[in-house]
């Protein structure tokens, strides 16, 4: 039993902060969104403390060592039963609404498939659309770069090539926001993104989304 909460204790901490140092690498992580990342980290912090009791008892007190293993399990079991409350009833809703153009147009950028290459230009509407692509969040449809965005939940793609793509959403105000993902080609690893929003009244169209209207690195240019 104690050998087993110990195991299950190193494996949770490894993947745990080999999540965290991911989320905090990827570059396609907008700068706002970082803190959230430590926020969790941090109110995640206090479920360590029965895992460290518990190997105490298991190491100091050899008497004990079946105690030490279920207090390591039972915080284990806590930190799981927490992590789906905090997920699906308060970190879900809090990304996935009310509808607006900006997060639409983060969660409507393609993601990596495990093991395959991704090659952002067959990210097309047609393929974003049968995928389902960021249903996680938000049940978005996809346009091709011609149509234009009628709202945050239409999204204008622009797959340019296999390193760049683009997209286009209109806010509910009628401002048209853009987004541009780069991949740096190999062997480089990573990529940016930028980000850009048109005049009022030009068409939203994801053909606008290019290296010309795209230029700030900051997210904060976006009007809703």
């Amino acid at each position: 039993m104690a050998g087993c909460g110990i195991f299950l204790g190193t494996a949770v901490g490894a993947f745990a902060l080999a999540a965290v140092l991911y989320n905090l690498s990827d570059q396609y992580l907008p700068p706002e969104q970082i803190e959230p990342v430590f926020i969790r980290t941090y109110t995640s912090l206090p479920w360590l403390l029965p895992v460290i009791l518990g190997l105490l008892l298991v190491f100091r007190v050899p008497n004990h060592r079946w105690l030490g293993g279920m207090v390591v399990l039972g915080g284990l079991f806590g930190y799981a039963v927490y992590y789906n409350i905090f997920n699906f009833f308060i970190q879900r809703p809090l990304y996935a609404g009310p509808p607006n153009a900006a997060g639409s147009l983060q969660f409507a950028v393609p993601q990596p498939t495990p093991g395959v290459e991704l090659r952002l230009s067959e990210a097309d509407a047609e393929t974003l659309n049968r995928n389902r692509n960021g249903w996680k969040w938000r049940q978005l449809g996809y346009v091709p770069s011609h149509e234009p965005s009628t709202g945050p939940m239409v999204v204008s793609v622009n797959p340019i090539d296999d390193e760049t793509w683009g997209a286009a959403a209109l806010s509910l105000r009628g401002h048209c926001n853009l987004i541009l993902v780069v991949n740096l080609p190999p062997p480089r690893q990573g990529g940016y993104v930028l980000y850009g929003i048109l005049p009022d009244g030009a068409p939203c169209v994801g053909s606008a989304a290019n290296r010309d209207t795209a230029t700030s690195r900051d997210s904060r240019v976006w009007r809703e």
